[in-house]
């Protein structure tokens, strides 16, 4: 693996960690009402938050899993606008 792609891998994956671990003051009303009318906010304001992250990990996986095959397998349709080059029988033929 390339250093220049290993390092920038790391940073990414740094930045993402760190933004994961901010506070985040963008939860719903619902969320806030709730976080408010509690006792222990501290806490709940963080087990909301980790619900949160831990429903978005699948979504995501999904998501990825799905652009991933989309971009493995768009050559296989020979439609005109998803192969820019042309094969070989088209460049003989002209």
């Amino acid at each position: 693996m390339n250093i220049f792609r290993l390092v920038k891998r790391t940073f990414t994956l740094a930045a993402i960690i760190a933004s994961a671990t901010t506070v985040s003051f963008a939860q719903c009303a619902m969320c806030k009402a709730n976080i408010a009318g509690a006792e222990n906010a501290a806490d709940v304001s963080r087990t909301i938050n980790l619900g949160v992250l831990v429903l978005l990990v699948p979504t995501l996986a999904i998501i990825g899993g799905v652009a991933r095959l989309i971009f493995k397998y768009r050559h296989l349709s020979g439609n005109s606008y998803v192969n820019f080059r042309p094969s070989d029988t088209q460049r003989n033929s002209e």
